[in-house]
This record gives structure tokens, sequence and C-alpha cells, in this order.
């Protein structure tokens, strides 16, 4: 019976020693996530970094939680690195079944993919958002802005084209006057 519950407070005290430690690394990562988001007027990717060091630290120990997750995955994009961000909240979208969580998901996915000028994934991705929240106005404004952002790049790549189109023809031009003009000068000769 000893033997009994010395095996036990050992399981309830080395259990609660990994649940604190897991929790003490996703206050460490709240906490500089939280230093990182005091200065706005620059982007501090070193608290950043830290906040995801330590939500990766975290997860080692319990890798399912949805919210730690979460959380690495706004560091990483607040690091810039929205590629990488983009990949977490892939994965993300099939681990929650809650509304809210899902549509934040897809919306900081949105984020992520047109920060990488994604434009139809991100659009994408802010439609399936507003179909689980359709009345979230940050998402509306993100899926506005994103179209328009399309559109601008669609016209800008049309101009592009259009101005290599010019130029070519230009070149071309040039070209067979050089070659009627070199002609006159042979039949001069």
């Amino acid at each position: 019976m000893k033997k009994l519950i010395i095996i036990l407070l050992v399981f309830v005290c080395t259990t609660g020693a990994f649940a604190q430690k897991e929790r003490k690394f996703v206050r460490e990562g709240n906490g500089y996530y939280a230093d990182g988001l005091k200065d706005t007027t620059k982007l501090d990717t070193i608290s950043f970094g830290k906040a995801e060091v330590a939500y990766r630290h975290a997860l080692q120990i319990k890798p399912d939680d949805f919210h730690w997750q979460f959380n690495l995955a706004n560091s990483i994009y607040k690091q810039n690195k929205p590629d990488q961000a983009a990949s977490e909240f892939e994965k993300l979208v099939d681990k929650t079944t809650n509304p809210a969580e899902k549509t934040m998901v897809y919306h900081n996915l949105g984020n992520s993919l047109l920060a990488q000028k994604k434009f139809d994934p991100s659009i994408d991705a802010y439609k399936k958002a507003l179909r689980i929240t359709p009345n979230d106005p940050e998402t509306k404004y993100n899926l506005a802005y994103a179209m328009k952002m399309k559109k601008k790049d669609q016209e800008q790549k049309k101009k592009d084209q259009d101005k290599k189109d010019k130029d070519k023809d230009k070149k071309d031009k040039d070209r067979s006057e050089e070659r009627r003009v070199g002609k006159e000068c042979r039949s001069r000769w």
C-alpha cells in the first residue's frame, strides 16, 4: 500500500511539474508577444522571436494545443515571415471546430497569403472566414483590400506587358528601318 501511495505521489508530482513547465513557457511567450505589440512604431522581431521560441518549447511538451499553435503562427507572422506563418495557419484549419477559432485562423491565413502577394488564395481564405462569421468587419475590410490589390496588380502587369509589346514593336520598326537604309546604301555603290 505504501508503494502504491509513493508511486501515485511521484506520478502526480511529475505530471504537475510538466504542466507548470509548459504553462511557464506559454506565459513567457505571451509576455514576449505583448512586449512586441507595445511599440507600434516598429516591428519588434526580437520579442516575437523570443515568443516563438517559448511557444515551441511549450508545444514540445503538449504538441496538440490549438491555442499555443495559433500563438506560434501569430508570432511567426509578426516576425515578417508570412510564408512560414501561412504554413502554420494551414495546419490549424482542421484542428478546431469552434467557429470563432476557425474564423481567426482563416483571417490570419488570408493576411499571411496577402503579405506574399498571393491574392487568389488570400481572397479564398477571407471568404471562408466570412462564411463562418459573415459580419466580421475586419475580414470584410481585408477581403475588399485583397481584391483591390489583385486588381491593381493585374493592371500593373497589363501596363508592363503593353510597354514590353510597345518596346518590341519599336525595336522591330528600328530594325526594318536599318535594313531599308542599309539596302539603299548598298544599292548606291
